[in-house]
């Protein structure tokens, strides 16, 4: 869990600041380019990383291990997705810090999401750690209100069974994620993780006005949540 999740204040006022931040970023309004590089080797690993005290710090798997690291920043530079950002660090090879944007169309639209990454001294032979930024939020099934992220759901509906009942858990379980989503998003604002800074305040100048129409829309019952393209709400 991210440190700074232990001192947030639970009363009303985090919501209150957290709207005007959303509403100040909605207010550049604009859809330019991102200026924010998809990925990126700095020189200083931020002190705010989840697994910056890990015992196994820097060089931890010999030459192998650097080479084996050098190659997936290789691959990580040249295969971003459009939606996904990465930063590696130099004075500490085992440390990744990733920002993914909510799919287009699902309730996590236009949210950032910031995932911190430790990668062992037998990886590859096992997986990375991996710990979600989370702010005392559990975001769905998979990621837990501590950081906890946990793939072993993945994969294991067959999508067979949607009748009435299945429809309507659907459309609560939207409605819910997108709340989460949203909610987070007040917290990437006021709190963005160290590096991110600039991505965080272009996103929402981005991105913001698309967040609060989509907002109207959903609320207005012009739309089911999760299933609008945001630039579908400029013509609502």
């Amino acid at each position: 869990m991210v440190l700074r999740q232990a001192v947030l204040p639970t009363n009303g006022n985090v919501s209150a600041e957290g709207k005007k931040a959303a509403n100040n970023a909605a207010a550049f309004g604009g859809d330019e380019s991102p200026l924010f590089p998809q990925f990126d080797v700095v020189p200083q690993s931020p002190a705010d990383h989840s697994y910056i005290h890990e015992t196994n710090q820097g060089v931890v798997g010999g030459n192998k291990w650097i080479k084996r690291v050098q190659k997936e920043w290789k691959i990580l530079e040249n295969s971003l997705p459009d939606t996904i950002y990465v930063r590696a660090f130099e004075d500490r090879m085992d440390l990744l810090r990733v920002a993914m944007v909510g799919a287009t169309g699902t309730p996590y639209q236009d949210g950032l999401f910031f995932f911190d990454l430790h990668l062992p001294s037998s990886y590859l032979a096992v997986p990375p750690l991996v710990e979600y930024h989370s702010f005392g939020l559990s975001l769905n099934l998979n990621i837990g209100a501590s950081g906890s992220v946990c793939l072993s759901l993945l994969d294991t509906f067959d999508g067979t069974s949607r009748d009435a009942k299945g429809a309507r858990n659907e459309i609560i379980y939207a409605e819910d994620a997108c709340l989460l989503t949203l909610r987070s998003m007040l917290y990437v604002l006021r709190w963005p993780p160290a590096g991110f800074e600039e991505l965080v305040r272009d996103h929402f100048r981005r991105r913001g006005k698309f967040v609060i129409l989509a907002c109207q829309a959903y609320l207005h019952k012009a739309c089911t949540v999760g299933t609008l393209d945001a630039e579908d709400a400029l013509r609502r």
